[in-house]
């Protein structure tokens, strides 16, 4: 992890973005301690729709919620991904 101060991180941020794609990281400091970490982004982990749905069929079985139609969960949990972070 290399290491970079803010002042030079302010002034080639851009080329820092594009050095990340390549794995690089950075550990920015001020007046030599750090403060923070620039990172690539880990790659988003969506699980197959099939294998969520079998969880929660088999959440149902084992909990007393079984009133809730299953369509109703399903609907949640789309207007859940659909909500911004």
């Amino acid at each position: 992890m290399e290491k970079i101060g803010t002042r030079e991180a302010r002034a080639c941020f851009f080329q820092l973005l594009r050095n990340l794609g390549g794995g690089k990281k950075y550990l920015i400091t001020r007046r030599g301690k750090p403060v923070a970490r620039l990172l690539p982004a880990a790659p988003e982990f969506k699980p197959p729709p099939e294998s969520v749905i079998q969880a929660l069929l088999n959440f149902r079985t084992k909990t007393p919620c079984h009133d809730i139609p299953l369509e109703d969960v399903r609907q949640a949990i789309d207007e859940s991904h659909r909500q911004p972070v």
